[in-house]
């Protein structure tokens, strides 16, 4: 009988490979606003697009690399860079600071394609590069004025 149960025995399951696990639907009794259901409803139609959020993470990059391009403007004309771990970078060099920032756009691009099944990625993308436009829009009205 002792043999029986020592063959039973497993490894704890919980020690397996990890998985993430982001709770998106509603419990008990809860109800959703009409807000709600209308996002909800448009980020399901963005999620079935699949060409849609390519362009999306391609602006994301894209407008990465204006930002870095137009920040080194800006630097080149006496500005100076807010971001402390971006200045620390340009205080490197050019080179170091563009493979940085293109290097962490592109891996900010891949984690939401991985994770585009969920809600919240996909309003973080739309999100992110609604960011990086309004900072790019920044950048080039300060450089235009400052030429």
């Amino acid at each position: 009988m002792e043999t029986l149960a020592a063959e039973r025995r497993i490894a704890d399951r919980r020690l397996g490979r990890a998985r993430f696990h982001v709770p998106e639907r509603r419990t008990g009794f809860d109800r959703r606003d009409a807000t709600r259901r209308r996002r909800d409803a448009l980020l399901a139609a963005y999620r079935d697009r699949t060409g849609l959020i390519v362009a999306v993470l391609a602006a994301i990059v894209a407008l990465n690399g204006a930002d870095l391009a137009l920040t080194h403007v800006a630097l080149g004309r006496g500005a100076t860079e807010v971001n402390p771990v971006m200045a620390a970078w340009f205080a490197a060099g050019t080179a170091p600071a563009a493979l940085f920032k293109l290097s962490v756009g592109a891996a900010v691009a891949g984690g939401l394609w991985a994770l585009r099944r969920y809600r919240t990625a996909l309003a973080a993308s739309l999100g992110i590069a609604a960011g990086l436009a309004l900072v790019v829009a920044y950048l080039a009205a300060g450089v235009v004025a400052g030429a």
